[in-house]
């Protein structure tokens, strides 16, 4: 799936690289991007051109992380209005969920997803891009970006870290930068933040400027309605990984019952079945890519019944299985 993002955090790049000594003008001129589009924050940048972007600034500063300096750079202010509208939420979750509702108008192609496991929330963040260049490294600005607003929110931080790649050769500055030392070939990119956390107060909480805010969005949100299979798709990802990602969850978060969510998907010409298993198929291959996760976990992960039955949706999708996949994707990187 192609997509765009909202410039945003990706606006820090620049001086995270002259922090480093590192002139960014032959960067950008090496990736395509011209340099007049990271000077505003509320311009798109597709995908593939900010994943280029940060490949390139990888190789040229030798700093694999440069994507967690840049996010960490950012915050609510680097969120735009629903940034500011976060602001005023009472709690850390309220937060949280105002940027998981509304992140639909700033990006298309990825989400940012809540979901609440015995009290403890796992905070993620997924690109719904199969083979997409630095992805690793938007993983790392993503999480990085929501460690600055919780801070920022509620002056603590999350009490952990996933990171759905590899681990590099140094996880010295990452420690350094998220406080904790991540969790590396994990199953998806997430903060988890405890029961405490979650309901904690936010330090600016403001019930009046909410209310005025949520007008704003409201009125922003009517200029762009996503169609109903947009809206699942960016659902589905938010259960993929916790054993979900069936039809009755997924249509209750949309506010709809299972068989009208069934016929609103065929009037736009797909199904949720179809959905689901693109969406299967594309976290597959950012886990057989970027982690080292077995093809037993990975199919354990995405919720399929056995091993066997991965292999068999991987091949109808790809024409070879995971392991084929995953050598000849490493074999051009």
């Amino acid at each position: 799936m192609d997509g765009h993002h909202r410039v945003g955090v990706a606006a820090e790049l620049l001086p995270a690289l002259l922090a480093l000594g590192v002139d960014p003008k032959p960067i950008l001129a090496e990736a395509g991007v011209p340099p007049e589009l990271l000077r505003n924050p509320e311009n798109m940048i597709a995908f593939t051109d900010l994943g280029r972007l940060l490949e390139v600034a990888i190789a040229a500063s030798g700093c694999p992380h440069i994507g967690m300096l840049a996010g960490l750079r950012g915050g609510l202010a680097s969120l735009g209005l629903v940034g500011r509208l976060m602001a005023t939420a009472p709690t850390l979750r309220e937060a949280i969920l105002d940027l998981c509702t509304n992140q639909v108008r700033y990006i298309h192609g990825a989400v940012s997803y809540l979901t609440v496991q015995d009290g403890v929330g796992l905070w993620g963040y997924l690109v719904q891009t199969a083979q997409l260049p630095g992805i690793a490294a938007i993983m790392d600005g993503a999480m990085a970006v929501g460690d600055r607003c919780t801070r920022q929110l509620c002056g603590e931080r999350p009490e952990a870290v996933r990171l759905s790649h590899a681990a590099p050769a140094d996880t010295a500055p990452y420690w350094r930068g998220f406080g904790v030392m991540p969790s590396f070939d994990a199953e998806q990119s997430c903060m988890v933040i405890g029961p405490r956390l979650l309901g904690a107060k936010v330090a600016t909480a403001d019930p009046v400027l909410r209310r005025i805010l949520q007008r704003q969005v409201a009125e922003y949100w009517a200029r762009a309605q996503p169609s109903v299979a947009e809206r699942v798709r960016r659902s589905v990802a938010a259960y993929l990984t916790t054993g979900e990602a069936v039809l009755e969850p997924v249509a209750a978060a949309l506010d709809l019952g299972p068989r009208t969510l069934n016929r609103r998907l065929q009037a736009e010409g797909t199904s949720f079945r179809e959905i689901l298993e693109v969406a299967r198929h594309d976290v597959a291959c950012q886990l057989l890519g970027g982690t080292w996760m077995t093809a037993t976990e990975i199919s354990t992960a995405l919720g399929y019944a056995t091993p066997s039955g991965f292999v068999r949706a991987f091949r109808r999708m790809e024409g070879r299985s995971p392991s084929e996949w995953r050598q000849a994707a490493r074999h051009t990187a």
